[in-house]
C-alpha cells in the first residue's frame, strides 16, 4: 500500500469507529452523516477519475449499509464486513497505477512546514509518515473492523450462549448486562491491540500471557461448558486475527 491509499483508508476506518457507540443499526441519519464526513477526506486529492470512484464507493458503502440494517432492524455484522471489503477493494482501485491521483502538494508541503514549529510533527516525520500511516491501519482494523468478523462467525455457527443472546446466564441466572458486554468489547479491543504492539516489537512470549491473563478473570464463568465454549473460540479466533494482521503490517514494515 502507498502512503495516499494508507490516509485515506485510515481517515475512513477512523470514521467507522462511530459503530463502536452501541449495537444499533446504521440509520439513513447517521449513513449519511458518515458518508459527508469521508468524503471530506477527498479534498486531499485532485479532482480526477480516482476521486469520483472514491466518492462513489463511500456513498454505496454507507447507504447499503444503512439500508440493509434497517431493513432488518437489527445489526448485520456480515454487512459491515462486506462494506468494508467494498472500501478496501475500490480504493485500491483507485489508488493503483492506472488511476493514482496523489495528494495535492500543498497537504506535503504543509506536513513538511508543520514539522519546523513543531517538535511532535517533527518527531513524527523523523519516524516516517508511511510507517505511521500503516501501523495505525492495523489499529484500526483491530479496534473494530475484526470483531465484525468475530461477531459474524459466532452467528453462522450459532454458538453464542443465551445469556449473549439476552436470555438467563448458566451460571448465577442473571442475564448478560449490557455493562459486562462493554467491558468484554473493551477486553478484546485492549487484546489484540497489545497483541500487534508485541508482535512488532518481537515479544511473542507476551502474548501468551495475555492470553493467560484473560483466561484467569474468566476462571470461575469457565465451569459452564457453553460458556466456556465461547470464551476460548473467541480468544482463539480474537488472537489469530490480531497475529495475522501484526504479522501483516510487520512485514509492510520491513
Amino acid at each position: 500500500m502507498n502512503s495516499d491509499l494508507l490516509l485515506v483508508l485510515d481517515a475512513w476506518l477512523a470514521m467507522r469507529l462511530l459503530f463502536l457507540g452501541g449495537d444499533r443499526p446504521l440509520h439513513w441519519r447517521a449513513a449519511a452523516g458518515l458518508s459527508a464526513a469521508q468524503a471530506l477526506v477527498l479534498v486531499a486529492l485532485p479532482l480526477s477519475a480516482a476521486s469520483l470512484l472514491l466518492l462513489a464507493t463511500i456513498l454505496t458503502a454507507n447507504l447499503g449499509l444503512a439500508a440493509a440494517e434497517t431493513r432488518r432492524q437489527a445489526v448485520a455484522d456480515g454487512w459491515r464486513c462486506a462494506s468494508l471489503l467494498l472500501l478496501l477493494a475500490l480504493a485500491s482501485v483507485a489508488f493503483g497505477p492506472a488511476l493514482d491521483p496523489g495528494l495535492r502538494p500543498q497537504l506535503l508541503a504543509l506536513w513538511q512546514e508543520l514539522g519546523r514549529y513543531s517538535l511532535l510533527f517533527a518527531g513524527l516525520q523523523g519516524l516516517g509518515p508511511h510507517k505511521l500511516l500503516l501501523v495505525a491501519f492495523g489499529a484500526l482494523l483491530l479496534t473494530l473492523e475484526v470483531n465484525f468478523l468475530i461477531r459474524l462467525v459466532f452467528t453462522v455457527s450459532g454458538v453464542v450462549p443465551a445469556a449473549i443472546n439476552g436470555g438467563r446466564a448458566a451460571t448465577g441466572g442473571d442475564t448478560l448486562n449490557a455493562r459486562e458486554y462493554r467491558a468484554g468489547r473493551i477486553i478484546g479491543i485492549l487484546e489484540r491491540n497489545l497483541i500487534l504492539f508485541f508482535v512488532l516489537v518481537n515479544q511473542f512470549a507476551a502474548i501468551a500471557f495475555i492470553i493467560a491473563a484473560k483466561g484467569i478473570a474468566r476462571f470461575k464463568e469457565l465451569d459452564e461448558r457453553e460458556f466456556a465454549e465461547y470464551v476460548l473460540i473467541g480468544t482463539l479466533l480474537s488472537s489469530a486475527l490480531a497475529i495475522l494482521v501484526a504479522a501483516l503490517i510487520a512485514r509492510g514494515l520491513s
